[in-house]
């Protein structure tokens, strides 16, 4: 036998498919065989039977490792599969969790947009009502108006709206509770250019109580005499009074109570809120209550009350005093600087000479119309020192 005849048994085989495999391994195997048995030669037969042997051998090993691959090759395409199924498995749940939630978000927009308009109309609805119960006719009206304004204070769209009626309607007022209820939720709510509003009542209130009594001047003129409507024991007055059975008695106990709430008002408003006191105070009652270190510099309290207070340390600078009442205030420490409107204005028990600073006209003005003790004399600081003294005021 050649080399060239076995050749066959040294071939480099690449294999396809098992089929392709099997096939070739038969043919040579077959030629092999009936070349071995053509041949007389033993030695030469032996040989095409190894040959036989040999092909066979390797085409086994070459159908196991088809097998092998063809196994890690199943392997790994159920590693994919596997793999493809968890992604579908963790990913799609996920993707439609996603679309769920986006729905969702879009629906709860939506309802949210359809809520909104509907609550728009409710309160444009509930508005146009309560406007109707808005009416000056009657002290009973009013309250009615007020109650139903107050409702709406929180409201971003008629809040402002509703703070300025109620308090157009309340000096009108003469139920003492329920003006204290709409005063205090108005003190709360108004925001802080909303102060005038506040002021606005106590102005109006003691407008109308001066013109009842026909007091032109301050109202304090007499040491002796007290206005009424500001000497009533607030905690005496019944809260819901018949003005038709009580008469003018009952109504300056009710100015009494409603010029008190308001002082407390504003004090609550420039402590708790912190905020700074409006520049107009015309015809204002500040009683009852302490305004001490506050800024009132600037300030207009033309026909302004100041009654049972402590202003101690408080600025009142350039202030307008003119035909203003004090009576039972100290003013200990209190910078009066820069004062040239005073004329009128009545100080009763009012302890001018512990001020920190005068100015010279008003000191001058003092000194006549409420001297200084003789008990005071000792301890007092001379009138050069109290009005060259340097002023608080920024």
């Amino acid at each position: 036998m050649t080399s060239q005849q076995a050749q066959p048994h040294d071939a480099k085989w690449d294999f396809a498919s098992e089929s392709e495999i099997n096939q070739i391994c038969q043919r040579i195997d077959s030629e092999a065989i009936k070349s071995a048995g053509k041949t007389p030669d033993p030695a030469e037969r032996l040989k095409w039977l190894q040959i036989s042997q040999s092909v066979r051998t390797r085409c086994k090993t070459l159908a196991e490792e088809n097998d092998t691959k063809l196994e890690a090759q199943n392997r790994k395409s159920d590693v994919a599969h596997e793999r493809s199924r968890f992604i579908a498995t963790s990913i799609v749940p996920a993707i439609s969790v996603f679309i769920a939630m986006v729905a969702l978000v879009f629906q709860a927009n939506q309802f949210k947009k359809s809520s909104d308009t509907q609550a728009r109309q409710s309160e444009d609805e509930r508005w146009g009502e309560s406007m109707k119960a808005v009416s000056l006719a009657d002290p009973k009206a009013s309250i009615v108006g007020a109650l139903a304004m107050q409702t709406f204070f929180p409201s971003q769209r008629y809040g402002k709206q509703s703070q300025m009626i109620a308090a157009a309607l309340l000096p009108n007022v003469k139920n003492v509770t329920g003006f204290d209820e709409v005063l205090d939720d108005l003190i709360q709510s108004v925001p802080a250019d909303g102060q005038y509003l506040v002021t606005g009542i106590g102005s109006m209130l003691l407008m109308a109580a001066r013109e009842e009594h026909h007091l032109k001047g301050a109202i304090l003129e007499s040491p002796s005499e007290t206005p009424v409507f500001l000497e009533h024991d607030v905690l005496s007055i019944d809260p819901n009074p018949d003005l038709e059975k009580e008469g003018e008695l009952m109504q300056d106990k009710i100015y009494a109570w409603e010029l008190d709430s308001v002082s407390q008002g504003l004090t609550r408003l420039w402590r708790m809120k912190k905020l700074t006191p409006d520049r107009y105070l015309v015809s204002i009652v500040l009683e009852n209550a302490s305004f001490a270190q506050l800024d009132f510099s600037n300030v207009d309290f033309e026909r302004s009350v100041f009654l049972d207070a402590d202003f101690s340390d408080a600025k009142l600078t350039n202030v307008n005093l003119n035909q203003t009442s004090f009576r039972n205030v100290s003013l200990k420490g209190a910078d009066l600087s820069g004062i040239m409107k005073f004329d009128g204005s009545t100080w009763q028990n009012v302890d001018w000479w512990h001020a920190k600073c005068l100015s010279p006209q008003i000191y001058d003005y003092l000194a006549v119309h409420s001297p200084i003790p003789q008990s005071q004399f000792a301890s007092v600081p001379s009138r050069s020192t109290l009005t060259t003294c340097v002023s608080t005021q920024p």
